[in-house]
């Protein structure tokens, strides 16, 4: 088995035997064709199938399913896409590239229940004990979309840097940090950033500002990281509502991304608010790396645990 974990700034591919057991491990750089290109995505993920076969001196014929989770499959039109790149690889075996919020479900629940993902981007998705699948979330930052994530967080951490340029807001170590980070904040550095954004996405690494000064105590920092926990809690609210999840039934709630594992403030917030509004629910962390996840989520679709397979976008 194959599984990949394919973000947008990095993948993680990950050989397993059928026994669950891993059989070689490799980080290479993006294959997204979100922001490389179908061509350059194409190449750069038959060249990541290449070097974890050679890694372990695997042969393709006998590899049983690959499965990809994708950042940016948001339509039977990007997987096809994200398909397409993978099999350009001449895998002999089944191909399955899915949203990697499916197989975070998968990972964290097994399938039932929901699940949020909060890392560079966001989404919530859910599948009840019926069947029924849901998707919400997961549009871009730019129409307020990604809610929580770290690209929103990095955007409010920005928008409270420019408070403190027209002095309504008080000093930090979150805006030594920004300050330090912009390499002397002002408002014609702020100013042409924001006006770059246009162009290209935020640098998310001004999130693990945020989180890392709200790690020491800074008030402001915290303040963001609850807030965005709140963001994406409501997104999730409405999750499960639509898949008829009520206030007094107990069903299974995963967290998934870097955002939720680097965050504790981030969690305990989250977790507050969904122990509040779902008191029978229990929160499930995840116990896998996202490359694992998709290989034992191909391992369990091979032995028939995944009937609804064809249901995942």
């Amino acid at each position: 088995m194959i599984g990949i974990s394919s973000k947008l700034d990095e993948t993680v591919a990950v050989a397993m035997n059928r026994a669950g057991h891993v059989l070689a491990t490799l980080k290479g750089k993006s294959c997204s064709h979100v922001t490389l290109g179908r061509n350059m995505a194409r190449r750069r993920a038959v060249e990541m199938v290449d070097d974890l076969m050679a890694s372990f001196g695997g042969d393709r014929d006998h590899c049983q399913c690959l499965l990809v989770g994708a950042a940016g499959i948001d339509s039977p039109k990007t997987k096809e896409v994200v398909t397409e790149c993978f099999c350009a690889a001449h895998m002999l075996c089944p191909v399955i590239c899915l949203n990697d919020g499916n197989v975070a479900l998968h990972t964290t629940t097994q399938g039932v229940g929901m699940v949020a993902v909060a890392g560079k981007g966001s989404i919530v998705v859910g599948r009840n004990p019926e069947g029924l699948m849901v998707r919400c979330g997961g549009y871009p930052i730019t129409i307020h979309g990604d809610e929580g994530s770290a690209q929103w967080i990095a955007l409010e951490a920005m928008h409270w840097a420019s408070r403190w340029l027209d002095g309504s807001a008080s000093n930090s170590a979150l805006i030594s940090a920004m300050d330090q980070y912009f390499s002397g904040l002002d408002i014609e550095k702020m100013t042409e950033c924001a006006r770059a954004l246009r162009r290209r996405p935020v640098d998310t690494a001004i999130a693990q500002l945020v989180i890392d000064c709200a790690r020491d105590g800074d008030e402001a920092a915290a303040h963001i990281l609850q807030k965005g926990a709140g963001e994406l809690f409501e997104v999730a609210h409405i999750c499960a509502n639509q898949l008829g999840f009520g206030q007094e039934d107990a069903f299974l709630c995963g967290v998934w991304g870097d955002v939720f594992l680097q965050s504790e403030c981030y969690l305990d917030e989250y977790r507050r608010l969904f122990g509040h509004g779902y008191p029978h629910a229990q929160i499930m962390l995840p116990n896998k790396e996202d490359a694992e996840g998709c290989a034992c989520m191909a391992i369990a679709w091979l032995n028939g645990e995944v009937p609804y397979m064809a249901q995942l976008q």
